[in-house]
């Protein structure tokens, strides 16, 4: 079987691979209206989609996506640049990647970024350098307008320690990643490897388990 991870954002990482094997990965800045953003990835999704189907040769494949954060969430966590019109976006994607799989009858599911966290690096939640966002405060909010601005103070990927992680373990196992979206995609990669790879188990036990008479 392949397994298909997808971190879904302006900057989108797909990693896909075999289970117990060194993965690919692929990322997508996507530029443009809420409109056209979908509808890179639209395109961009389905052409990797089938040939990643082409490539597995008839043995099953599936997609495993990062579910988007409630926007209550969003707000507690202090996420800068997000508003209904992000949040209406990554939504859209997700969306469209499920769409994606579900006409080449794949199986698609979302997974929590906290449980892929603490299955990749071991641990489920990180704290930002709140340092770092006060001085961004202080550089942009008299000389920059407040929609520039809000753009600006996004964190960059490299301030998430919680990407920082991801690559670090990347790098640890030798994993090509090569952006921080990528090493997140690894994440959900990793965490869909192995429950798939237990509920094949399963299955087998069950099969190979032999049946009392009556």
């Amino acid at each position: 079987m392949i397994i298909v991870g997808l971190d879904l954002a302006t900057n989108s990482a797909v990693c896909w691979g075999r289970p117990n094997t060194i993965p690919h990965f692929r990322h997508w800045k996507l530029g443009g209206t809420r409109a056209e953003r979908c509808l890179t990835f639209l395109h961009e999704f389905r052409a990797l989609l089938d040939n990643i189907i082409r490539e597995a040769e008839g043995d099953e494949v599936f997609v495993y996506i990062e579910a988007p954060i409630e926007p209550a969430g969003l707000k507690r966590k202090g996420g800068y640049g997000i508003d209904g019109t992000t949040i209406l976006m990554l939504n859209g994607l997700i969306v469209l990647a499920e769409v994606v799989a579900q006409s080449r009858n794949v199986a698609s599911y979302l997974v929590k970024r906290q449980t892929a966290l603490v299955h990749f690096t071991g641990k489920a939640a990180y704290k930002r350098q709140k340092k770092t966002r006060k001085l961004q405060r202080d550089l942009f909010s008299s000389v920059t307008p407040r929609k520039q601005r809000v753009e600006s103070l996004t964190p960059l990927a490299s301030d998430d320690p919680s990407k920082i992680a991801c690559m670090a373990r990347c790098k640890q196992l030798k994993w090509p990643a090569q952006t921080y979206d990528e090493a997140d995609a690894a994440a959900i990669w990793d965490l869909a490897c192995a429950q798939q790879s237990k509920a094949a188990q399963t299955v087998r036990r069950l099969i190979e388990r032999p049946h009392m008479g009556k």
